[in-house]
């Protein structure tokens, strides 16, 4: 962002056309953009955000508000940024040391940000603790400002794939004491000044990238979890540079393979053969030896499976070797509910599972990967047969299954079955045994379901996690490369490879005239470090790994261990975890909010005055709730709590009456009957709300009212 362009690489237009402006202006709710005046449509200035003589393209998305007096003042020379005082950082939070690895690569970027780099791209293995390391970085720059040491950074914005992991960034977050709002709406803005950021999904950027574009004119760090999924779509990519080219400072993390088939990834720097050259890299076999990841074993189940297509039965095992469509139908038998393959598989697993409960971690869980929802439905029925325990279920369709799953991590329950959910992201790290049932064959796919099973718990060495999977040569070639590929090397070749699978499973699974008709099952190999071995040769092999293990636990000399001398010399420290804070900053904000809903339902309805017009008192300096911060909803919920109270005492004041002043009924006559009063009968007051725990300095509502009671019943002498 220094210098002007060429004019031949200008947006040809320099001018916004009619409904642009109207676009931009709307989208300013009609005030200019730098000091909040009000503005009309025929008034405004469209200015570039990014100027276009410095490559600004001319779109709303690069266009913003402006009045007149504000368009004359403006600068084009840079684009500046704006100092907002971030709420304070605590003292690190760690009571350890980050892993080896994390050290090292928060140094490669505080040096390259120091030289004037702005983009840091890092990858590491799934399971490596990219989270932290991430998070780490962040606190790094926000402290860094406060010193003067680095580039000021105020802001912090993470972007995810998926909702589920935005919200697990923010909960990680709070035990950094840094309070990141997840999944933001759009519509509610740039979020309040007491929050150090957002954690969003790449889809809500893209959205609205030009209010993303905006919040970067504070200083902002901006992390992009798992970028190649922005490779997905052309339009996703121009709307991420659109809304972070204004950034401070960009961190890029990858765990898994990224694309290199002519979709350029925002932001970052590819070498001369078309890869993508990350600035530190940290792979999976390295974080195996250094005991930050688990060692995967990869179960391969055969046998013999029968099938019905264009009505010729085929009956194959999975040593034949088939062509692809073929080898499709082959799976899709062996993979369906009702057959006797996947229920001898997921017995299998069960067993190991069992084992490893008995033996060494008592609180282990198992994942099925399951290929739909009808059949994730139908696993999770067999598996109730086999355990007699019914496992959650979770996929995209049900609005509740980011609550099973948080259940489910924080639980001891054996079996959890998920439809491409619980995949990049989720982190439980009590998973240990796995079912790959799914039709899925890509590199990318199956990484990121291995990358489930690699989380170590703290202080644990030389365990190893077990994925049970068909015997599909694919899949073997797969999980034989886990341990060698490096996950920013994806090959043009490997991704249309990827598509051409794709695009046949849904040919195949479109077919009607495919009837599956028997398959039995039966172990053939197993899949560990790179090799194919047979049951024994594995056993014995997983047996040295973990006595390996042990030695270097238990500080066998140096002399008497020289086959594991590399390990040792590499091993890292495991990241001690910040103590969890009882309620993470995002939720008391959620539960403020929510919290002001209600107290304004309960006064307009004591009332009767309009919702919006109380929240319109309510607002501070034009702000709404989405926009303020904790302390200001804190003090406008105790005032609606006083204000409620007041109303709900005057409501009820004509019943509060002493015997002194209650007139004395005339005597009745002597044969007239007692007649009940007419009118209403008295109402009991309404319950007055409490306040919420976390305000202390709150009035004391509810002895306030019960005293009233108290004066009611005691005056209160009859009709």
């Amino acid at each position: 962002m220094t210098g002007t362009v060429p004019v031949s690489e200008r947006d040809p237009r320099r001018l916004f056309s009619a409904s642009e402006r109207q676009q931009i202006w709307l989208a300013a709710d009609g005030r200019c953009e730098s000091c909040g005046a009000e503005v009309s449509l025929a008034d405004m200035c469209a200015d570039h955000f990014l100027a276009h003589a410095r490559g600004g393209a001319t779109r709303p998305v690069n266009g913003r508000c402006l009045c007149a007096r504000c368009n004359l003042q403006k600068s084009d020379s840079e684009v500046s940024f704006e100092r907002r005082p971030h709420p304070p950082v605590k003292p690190f939070p760690f009571n350890g040391r980050l892993r080896r690895w994390q050290e090292q690569a928060l140094d490669v970027g505080r040096q390259k940000v120091a030289a004037g780099g702005r983009v840091v791209l890092v990858d590491a293995a799934p399971g490596s603790g990219k989270t932290t390391f991430g998070l780490s970085f962040a606190y790094d720059m926000l402290r860094a400002g406060d010193h003067g040491a680095l580039p000021v950074v105020d802001r912090v914005a993470i972007v995810s794939p998926t909702t589920q992991v935005a919200a697990q960034w923010a909960a990680d977050a709070s035990r950094f004491g840094l309070y990141l709002m997840p999944n933001r709406p759009n519509a509610h803005g740039i979020e309040p000044p007491d929050a150090h950021g957002v954690s969003v999904t790449y889809a809500a950027v893209c959205a609205a990238s030009a209010m993303h574009q905006r919040a970067c004119a504070t200083r902002t760090l901006v992390i992009l979890d798992e970028p190649h999924h922005v490779g997905d779509n052309r339009s996703w990519g121009q709307a991420i540079r659109q809304a972070f080219g204004p950034a401070a400072i960009i961190l890029m993390l990858s765990g898994t393979p990224w694309r290199t088939d002519g979709v350029p990834i925002p932001f970052a720097e590819y070498d001369d053969e078309g890869h993508v050259a990350p600035d530190y890299s940290y792979t999976y076999s390295e974080a195996i030896r250094g005991g930050v990841c688990r060692k995967v074993a990869f179960e391969c189940f055969g046998g013999q499976v029968s099938w019905l297509r264009d009505g010729v039965r085929y009956t194959h095992t999975f040593d034949d070797d088939l062509d692809e469509p073929l080898a499709v139908a082959r799976l899709r038998t062996a993979l369906h509910p009702q057959q006797a393959w996947l229920r001898k598989v997921v017995a299998a697993a069960d067993r190991k599972l069992r084992e490893i409960r008995a033996a060494e971690h008592p609180d282990a869980g198992a994942l099925v990967v399951a290929t739909s929802i009808d059949s994730a439905r139908a696993v999770a029925a067999m598996i109730e047969d086999l355990t007699g325990v019914s496992p959650p279920v979770v996929h995209s369709d049900d609005d509740d299954s980011l609550k099973r799953i948080a259940a489910f991590r924080a639980s001891s329950e054996p079996w959890l079955v998920s439809v491409k959910m619980v995949s990049e992201g989720v982190d439980i790290p009590r998973l240990r045994v796995g079912v790959y049932a799914t039709m899925s064959r890509t590199q990318l796919f199956f990484r990121q379901v291995v990358g489930r099973f690699v989380r170590v718990i703290e202080g644990e060495r030389g365990r190893i996690s077990y994925l049970y999977l068909p015997d599909d040569p694919t899949l073997v070639k797969l999980a034989a490369s886990v341990e060698t590929a490096s996950g920013v090397a994806a090959s043009y070749d490997a991704r249309e490879r990827d598509d051409a699978i794709d695009r046949l499973l849904e040919s195949e699974e479109r077919r009607h005239d495919f009837a599956p008709l028997e398959a039995d099952a039966e172990r053939n190999r197993c899949i560990l470090s790179g090799r194919s071995l047979s049951p024994d040769e594995a056993a014995e092999e997983m047996r040295l790994f973990v006595l390996e293990a042990q030695m270097e636990i238990n500080g066998i000399p140096e002399e008497m261990r020289a086959q594991v001398r590399e390990a040792a010399a590499s091993a890292d420290v495991p990241v001690d975890d910040p103590a969890e804070p009882e309620i993470a900053p995002h939720e008391q904000h959620e539960d403020l909010r929510v919290r002001r809903r209600h107290l304004v339902s309960q006064l307009a309805r004591q009332t009767g005055e309009d919702h919006a017009d109380i929240h319109r008192r309510y607002k501070v300096d034009g702000r709404g709730v989405n926009a303020m911060t904790m302390d200001e909803l804190r003090t406008g919920n105790r005032k609606l709590v006083d204000e409620l109270a007041a109303a709900q005492r005057s409501a009820h004041r004509p019943l509060i009456r002493t015997a002194a002043t209650l007139p004395q009924p005339s005597p009745p006559a002597p044969q007239a009957a007692a007649t009940p009063p007419k009118g209403p009968r008295p109402v009991a007051p309404a319950a007055v709300p409490e306040p919420p725990d976390d305000e202390p300095d709150a009035p004391p509502i509810a002895a306030r009212a019960q005293a009233a009671h108290r004066a009611r019943a005691e005056g209160f002498t009859g009709w």
